[in-house]
């Protein structure tokens, strides 16, 4: 009868010992050899691991005023691995009223992780300009397209001018012309030249022992350079025509006559 009741005893005790690892405790497991390692069924193969690849982007497009004119630039870049190389075809667009028209186009090996620059220039304008850069490629098969704004310049149209000494403007002689008296459109171009910031002069002679007629000589003169600004070219060139119309560029008499010479600002 002790011998069961100590059976009983035995079992309870083992069934109530934790059956899973214990916090702490160290799990040893035996090394994994190479013969347990199971190969995947044949045609089956592991999928890579993920590649970022690259592509053709812009990196640059802008336009900028100089002198010479206005000088276009951009740069295609490539950002795939170095070795790994792509054709590219570009254009450059000029916006045309509610379209784009073609100014340049050319193609390009860009080689890889690099850049290449495409430059052009076009006639000064001082108007506003919207352009377009486009790219295109077959491999990788990509196109891409980055827009510029160029503002217009707001400028002033300048004419300076000047005159080396006196100049004889006009000799007008009595009987030139008999339904005007003598001196009458001088007295008008005077008035006119005083306008325009010259110094004017008139000069009558009477009839005497060489001459038998009355003269009146008008002569202008402006030592110092004298500045007109306008808001177009049309109204600079007007005012040109009309100013060497006034003032002969080469004098008659002394002075080295008319001396003009434009900007713009």
């Amino acid at each position: 009868m002790k011998k069961s009741v100590a059976s009983i005893a035995a079992v309870v005790l083992l069934s109530a010992l934790p059956t899973g690892p214990v916090r702490g405790q160290v799990i040893r497991r035996p090394p994994i050899r190479p013969s347990d390692v199971v190969a995947p069924p044949e045609g089956v193969t592991k999928r890579p691991k993920k590649e970022i690849l690259g592509t053709l982007d812009i990196k640059r497009f802008d336009a900028k005023r100089d002198s010479q004119g206005i000088n276009i630039s951009g740069e295609i870049r490539n950002t795939q691995a170095t070795g790994v190389d792509s054709v590219v075809t570009w254009s450059i667009l000029r916006q045309n009223g509610n379209g784009w028209t073609k100014i340049n186009s050319g193609t390009a090996t860009v080689k890889g992780y690099s850049t290449h620059p495409v430059t052009m220039t076009l006639p000064a304008s001082n108007d506003a300009l919207r352009l377009r850069f486009d790219v295109s490629s077959s491999k990788p098969s990509k196109y891409t397209a980055k827009e510029f704004n160029l503002a217009a310049r707001d400028v002033k149209f300048v004419i300076l001018y000047r005159t080396g000494g006196w100049v004889l403007i006009r000799d007008d002689r009595e009987g030139m012309d008999p339904n005007k008296l003598i001196g009458e459109e001088a007295s008008k171009v005077r008035e006119a030249l005083n306008s325009l910031g010259f110094k004017t002069e008139m000069r009558i002679t009477k009839p005497g022992l060489i001459g038998n007629t009355n003269r009146t000589m008008l002569y202008a003169r402006a030592e110092n350079e004298i500045e007109r600004s306008f808001d177009s070219r049309s109204e600079a060139d007007e005012f040109a025509r009309s100013l060497k119309s006034l003032v002969p560029a080469n004098a008659r008499d002394f002075g080295t006559g008319l001396r003009m010479r434009r900007l713009e600002r």
